[in-house]
């Protein structure tokens, strides 16, 4: 354990059996998993390559006010994409160095950190394959309601057990807000890089709105290092909990996005996925993962090759924590869909074990993110279904720890049949009618679009204002120290008014539904004593 006692630091022995989320035990394996002193390693790096670009680019636009004579702007706002903002400085930069023929090293600093950063994103690694991407596209919308399910309850589940991401959580102040109408807002911006990024394979590519929405993510996780570094450690020990969110963190993230995402998904469907499905959907979130700043070398959902490469360039230049996810991945023989499933899991397995503990502050976070899912928008789930969702995705121990306490009522367990015969379906009908496919598309990108119109502008005015004009550039806006975020007293009115008309249709339909279940009983018996 560390200082606090809130992360293992030292490697088990092979064949220990530790307790780890969304599992009944972990079999340690020290040729399967990656060692835990190389992962507590990683946790003293940030994302140094965007840090650097951000603060040059904050430079540049106070620069660009000063001279325009107006006052330098927010750096982030709903209008204001840092992505868009990158290339608009880099594209032209790159170009007079190609026209006039000069050596980057001769640029000032602030221009080199900009280019660095652009010649990492501006394209696709070679070892992307969109063919491959766009294939994983397909996976996510066929088991969307599995998946939006375990991402939910399962993956930001996982991301509360951690400790030093509940304290930068804290910092910011969405989960812990005493409204949840901004509760809401948070978690409909984290499904808004989903959406961007899952609305086809072409989204990705350099400019488009998928990759806007990732490196807008990875802007926002830089403005956040940026400010805690301001407000010093009042806020955030590094001391105790490394950088703020630093590669241990940001891969614990990714990691829960991938692998446990897959996990979940044949957990409530009851049957595992196809080989192919999951190779491909791993493969889609090790591209996001590159694009959201985990160095290659860390990533255990690139290919094994290109890892292998990172990982010796890593060690030649004497980066901290090279190749920490390392593990005996064979390379003599061709990786197959398996194999490269079977060691992201493994090193999902160790991250977690490594992080997992749990807190007051876990049960809070949790405890608000079942109230917000329960009185959302669009798709609102009831806070017993999103709790056996959770005891079914983490097990009834952890899920307990985190929020979500067990409801053992007799509707409670038929609606989690229902629900999962549902996604069972839903599944079943993507492959059988290709034709559903565009009209399920449609739909839960509907739904989203109307929460997150409703959320973001802050006030309940969907009728005038359409999703594209909320989300061009959408930048996941932050106020200073923690402040909360400003949402209209007419956005909790409405939504208030909402979430009790449902309560009422809800209550209403229990009783018939029961009224229907008596009659039945008593037409049976009838018919078996007449």
């Amino acid at each position: 354990m560390n200082a606090l006692g809130t992360r293992r630091t030292t490697s088990p022995a092979d064949g220990e059996v530790l307790p780890a989320a969304g599992h009944p035990a972990v079999t340690w394996d020290s040729a399967a998993h990656p060692r835990l002193e190389a992962l507590e390693s990683i946790r003293a790096v940030a994302d140094p390559v965007c840090d650097a670009a951000l603060a040059a680019l904050l430079e540049c636009r106070a620069a660009a006010a000063a001279a325009s004579g107006t006052a330098a702007p927010v750096p982030f706002s709903p209008k204001d994409s840092l992505a868009a903002y990158l290339a608009e400085v880099a594209v032209p930069l790159a170009q007079r160095m190609a026209d006039e023929g000069f050596e980057e090293s001769t640029l000032a600093p602030g221009d080199r950190a900009i280019l660095a950063l652009w010649d990492e994103v501006k394209a696709a690694p070679d070892w992307v394959s969109w063919p491959v991407v766009a294939r994983a596209v397909e996976v996510f919308w066929k088991y969307y309601p599995a998946m939006n399910a375990t991402l939910v309850m399962s993956s930001l589940f996982n991301l509360y057990s951690i400790e030093s991401i509940n304290r930068i959580l804290a910092s910011t102040g969405g989960l812990a807000n005493k409204r949840i109408t901004t509760v809401q807002r948070r978690l409909t911006e984290t499904t808004q890089m989903i959406f961007e990024a899952m609305r086809g394979a072409d989204a990705l590519r350099a400019g488009n709105n998928g990759w806007a929405a990732v490196l807008n993510v990875r802007f926002l996780h830089a403005m956040v290092r940026h400010r805690v570094a301001q407000r010093g450690e009042t806020v955030y020990s590094a001391a105790d909990h490394g950088a703020p969110i630093n590669q241990g963190d940001m891969l614990a993230t990714a990691l829960v996005f991938g692998p446990v995402v897959v996990r979940g998904v044949e957990r409530l469907l009851g049957a595992p996925m196809p080989a192919q499905d999951q190779a491909d959907y791993m493969h889609l979130w090790g591209f996001l993962t590159h694009l959201l700043g985990v160095r290659l070398d860390l990533n255990p959902m690139a290919p094994a090759r290109a890892t292998a490469a990172a990982t010796a360039h890593a060690r030649e230049c004497g980066w901290i924590g090279a190749g920490a996810t390392e593990t005996a991945r064979g390379l003599d023989d061709e990786e197959t869909p398996a194999d490269a499933v079977r060691h992201a899991q493994h090193v999902c397995d160790a991250v977690l074990v490594h992080l997992y503990h749990p807190t007051p502050l876990s049960r809070e976070f949790g405890s608000r993110l079942l109230e917000g899912g329960a009185t959302m928008r669009t798709n609102p789930m009831p806070v017993t279904r999103l709790a056996w969702f959770a005891h079914v995705l983490l097990g009834p121990e952890h899920a307990a720890k985190l929020g979500a306490d067990p409801v053992l009522g007799w509707w409670a367990r038929v609606d989690l049949w229902y629900q999962l015969t549902m996604m069972r379906a839903v599944v079943a009908a993507w492959d059988a009618v290709p034709a559903l496919r565009g009209y399920l598309f449609g739909m839960y990108n509907d739904m989203h679009n109307d929460a997150f119109v409703f959320y973001a502008v802050g006030k309940h005015r969907a009728k005038n204002t359409t999703y594209a004009e909320v989300s061009a550039g959408f930048a996941f806006p932050m106020r200073e120290n923690g402040a909360e975020m400003a949402v209209d007293k007419e956005t909790d009115l409405v939504l208030q008014a909402e979430i009790a008309s449902r309560a009422w249709w809800a209550a209403v339909m229990r009783w018939v539904v029961a009224a229907v279940a008596v009659a039945a009983a008593a037409w049976a018996v009838m018919v078996v004593y007449e």
